[in-house]
């Protein structure tokens, strides 16, 4: 006797292409300067065009393979979590905290434009970034950050 549904007597395999990131230490890190190494799998072979985040921006991606993807937290970025889209296909997130920069201390307090300013603390990366001294921009050197001078008017 043959089924009403010619199609109710067949079976059909269906086969997902699952992307999961199972740990992803360290969970926090700063902008440019961490390095961190998700392990999972369904990750591919290759990068192609993968893509990594870590927090809000895309990561700088260092390695890649099948079960580990290696990359530096995006300039810019903010707390959110580690992913991983792998072709068309997008891993779980686990959550992935910014370390935001930390002033400790600002020596001396106050100071005319020109003025040698030291800034100590935590976060500010492995390179210079941008300074703000009051309402003056601050010219970051090696050692030293100094403010600009306010320009001139002219016709005074």
């Amino acid at each position: 006797m043959r089924p009403l549904n010619p199609l109710a007597a067949r079976s059909y395999r269906f086969l997902a292409h699952i992307t999961a990131i199972r740990s992803s230490p360290p969970s926090h890190g700063t902008p440019g300067v961490t390095t961190v190494t998700l392990s999972g799998r369904g990750f591919g072979t290759a990068q192609g065009t993968g893509q990594v985040w870590l927090g809000t921006a895309t990561a700088t991606v260092q390695s890649w393979s099948d079960t580990a993807v290696t990359a530096t937290v995006g300039m810019g970025s903010a707390n959110g979590g580690a992913m991983i889209l792998s072709g068309c296909f997008m891993s779980n997130a686990l959550p992935f905290t910014i370390d935001l920069p930390h002033i400790d201390d600002v020596t001396p307090s106050s100071g005319v434009p020109g003025s040698a300013v030291t800034i100590t603390g935590t976060g500010f990366g492995a390179s210079p970034g941008n300074v703000q001294l009051g309402s003056l921009a601050g010219a970051v050197t090696v050692g030293a950050i100094r403010p600009s001078r306010r320009p001139r008017r002219r016709g005074r």
